[in-house]
C-alpha cells in the first residue's frame, strides 16, 4: 500500500480506503431494503434542500410582503417607486448614481430617499406583518449597508 500511495502521490490512507470501497458491492437506489419490503434504498438517504413547511412559508411570506408592496404603491412619489423597484427589490440593483442620473439629484439625495423609504418600509412591515421581520431581514428587500451597488 505504501508503494502505492507513493507513486500515485496520495495519502496511504487514502490508498487503503479507496480499496475498502473497492471491495465492497454496488447497491441500486432503487433496490428495496429487504425482499419483502417497499421502501428502496434512496428513500434513506438525506434530504439536501429545504423542507416543504419552509418553502410553503416562504412563499406565503412573499405573498403578504406583495400584498402589502401593492398597497403602498399608491402612496409613494415617483422617486420613491423607482427605488424601490430598480433598487431595493431588484436581484441587480441600479447604483446610486444611475437613479440620480434619472433624476438629475445627487448619489447622496437618492441614498436619502432611499433611507426615508426604507425607514416608512419598516414601520408598515412591523405593524401589518410583525411576524416575518426576520425573513424580511434575511431576504434581497433590504440592501446591505456600506456599498454603492447594494
Amino acid at each position: 500500500m505504501k508503494l502505492l500511495a507513493e507513486r500515485l502521490n496520495v495519502k496511504e490512507s487514502e490508498v487503503v480506503e479507496m480499496g475498502q470501497r473497492m471491495d465492497g458491492w454496488d447497491v441500486s437506489l432503487e433496490a428495496p431494503v429487504r425482499n419483502d419490503s417497499e421502501d428502496d434504498q434512496k428513500s434513506f438517504l438525506p434530504h439536501q434542500g429545504p423542507g416543504i413547511e419552509d418553502i410553503v412559508a416562504g412563499h406565503e411570506v412573499r405573498d403578504r410582503i406583495s400584498g402589502v408592496l401593492a398597497r403602498l404603491d399608491g402612496d409613494l412619489n415617483e422617486k420613491e417607486k423607482i427605488i424601490l423597484t430598480e433598487r431595493l427589490l431588484n436581484d441587480e440593483p441600479e447604483t446610486l448614481q444611475t437613479i440620480a442620473d434619472r433624476f438629475g439629484i445627487s448619489r447622496e439625495r437618492v441614498r436619502q430617499i432611499e433611507a426615508n423609504l426604507l425607514k416608512k418600509l419598516k414601520g408598515i412591515f412591523e405593524k401589518e406583518l410583525p411576524d416575518v421581520h426576520d425573513f424580511i431581514s434575511s431576504e434581497r428587500i433590504v440592501p446591505a449597508t456600506g456599498s454603492d451597488r447594494a
